[in-house]
């Protein structure tokens, strides 16, 4: 799975000028379905474009670039929705993605922000959707499920003995202690499956490196799993929704989805109006780009907030964040809109 960290060390190996491409190859998309495909066009059409627009010191490397990119090319075939692809003196990288992304290419300096916007709106999530008994666990990343793991409470209730309540004398009130014991070992075993399941949680989102999570089926079993998560998963927790276990696993993602959308851009909101309060009162933060570029001169940016999409500014305060290790967010909608303002462009500063 491509990660933030793979892409920084990348970037940090290749020296410019560097082949950025972005296709999308999606065998389902309308644009694709002629032949040629509309991204083979656009390969076809980019490489010629640069062919035009060299400069002296440019053109050896080019012509070994471009002829490496052909024989690559002389031999795909499209397996996934999208493809990441850099090409430098030294470098190869080819990515291939899980979700669709617009055909872009760039010459010289690395074209980021298509790929980090990915990274960043389709980050892994968990969705755990649990009763007493049951439970489904799944992994989306990209807009996919890339896992999905079942967990069954198995109860041999036989072997307790169960005694049926009678009514009359003292047999009576022994049978309702019976009851009240067999009803209180059927309470403890579901505690510790709902124990079980926040355990399965926690180590899923650690293993996949997901900061946020769904809970959803039986509304007490849900709530349940919650408060038995620790602290710091619990924080990422951002609905408790309604999602019965007789849905498939599509339907739950479909439902799941909106909800984790709106959810991103209430938080890129928040952020925004957060920074742009800030700066205004004269607190860490700065708005625009020739004041985010200055923090970035003076190493005092902790986070970069960019408008998506955004122009060439943009993507090179971007470029400049990665490389310095400064958090990326890139907001959409509203957040990209009041941005919109002040070039797009805002940072929050580290405490100096």
């Amino acid at each position: 799975m491509l990660d933030i960290s793979e892409f920084k060390h990348v970037l940090a190996q290749t020296q410019v000028p560097l082949l950025s491409l972005y296709l999308n190859v999606d065998p389902a998309a309308a644009e694709n379905q002629a032949t040629p495909a509309a991204w083979s066009i656009f390969l076809k059409n980019t490489l010629k474009r640069i062919d035009t627009h060299l400069e002296p010191t440019q053109i050896k490397l080019w012509h070994d670039l471009r002829a490496r990119v052909e024989e690559y090319f002389g031999f795909y075939k499209p397996e996934s929705k999208g493809l990441a692809l850099f090409y430098g003196a030294t470098i190869e990288q080819t990515y291939p993605l899980a979700a669709r992304v617009a055909n872009q290419a760039a010459f010289g300096e690395p074209l980021v922000t298509p790929l980090l916007w990915l990274l960043d709106e389709y980050e892994p999530y968990v969705v755990v959707v649990v009763n007493h008994s049951k439970a489904t666990l799944l992994t989306v990343s990209l807009g996919q499920i890339v896992s999905q793991e079942d967990l069954l409470l198995e109860m041999k209730t036989a072997e307790w003995h169960e005694k049926t309540f009678m009514p009359g004398g003292g047999y009576g009130m022994h049978a309702s202690k019976r009851r009240d014991l067999f009803n209180n070992r059927v309470e403890a075993q579901h505690e510790r499956f709902h124990k079980q399941v926040a355990q399965y949680a926690q180590a899923l989102c650690e293993k996949q490196e997901a900061k946020r999570l769904v809970l959803g089926g039986d509304h007490e079993a849900a709530h349940a799993v919650f408060d038995l998560l620790p602290p710091q998963v619990r924080v990422g927790v951002i609905d408790i929704a309604a999602l019965p276990h007789y849905q498939s696993s599509a339907e739950i993602l479909h439902k799941v989805a909106a909800r984790v959308s709106q959810h991103e851009r209430q938080r890129e909101t928040a952020l925004v109006d957060e920074l742009v309060n800030a700066a205004k009162g004269h607190g860490r933060a700065v708005l625009g780009q020739a004041a985010v570029e200055a923090a970035f001169e003076q190493g005092k940016v902790e986070l970069l907030a960019a408008a998506w999409p955004g122009g060439a500014g943009v993507e090179k305060l971007a470029l400049r964040a990665l490389r310095a290790g400064a958090e990326i967010e890139l907001v959409y909608g509203a957040a990209a809109e009041r941005l919109a303002g002040y070039e797009g462009a805002a940072a929050r500063l580290y405490y100096r």
